[in-house]
């Protein structure tokens, strides 16, 4: 009896590991198809972001091409009904530029510190002299 018994045992113990493994190896799967997954994803995510940048940069230049022209070592904004604005812009960081105490002086930037060579003597006359073509360059 002891004999049957064991038998009994032995089967039974058997079951329970082969279903450990059988689950184990679908784990194992599904771990591997998720790490395939993730990679696909990764790539995804990096080729979208890639062209996330590609349009922003070129929406911007666009922006900018339509809202502002050079002239003059200096920015001017142009205004939706297609005049100029009477503030002067910096070329580099487009933030405006400080006015000149004396018309001898030119124009400063001061977050980045940038000299202009327009000097206060020549504005508002400046924006006369701003030529019409390229107020409609895109």
């Amino acid at each position: 009896m002891s004999s049957r018994g064991d038998c009994q045992k032995v089967s039974a113990s058997q079951d329970p590991v082969s279903a450990l493994r059988a689950q184990s190896v679908s784990i194992q799967d599904r771990y591997q198809a998720l790490v395939a997954e993730n990679e696909t994803l990764k790539k995804r995510c990096a080729a979208l972001e890639q062209q996330c940048a590609e349009l922003l940069r070129q929406t911007g230049t666009e922006i900018e091409s339509e809202q502002f022209v050079d002239y003059r070592g200096a920015k001017f904004r142009r205004l939706p009904d297609g005049t100029l604005d009477r503030q002067v812009y910096c070329p580099k960081c487009r933030n405006p530029m400080t006015t000149p105490t004396e018309v001898f002086l030119p124009y400063r930037c001061a977050p980045c510190h940038y000299l202009s060579p327009l000097k206060g003597f020549s504005f508002p006359a400046i924006l006369e002299e701003v030529p019409q073509p390229a107020l409609h360059d895109v």
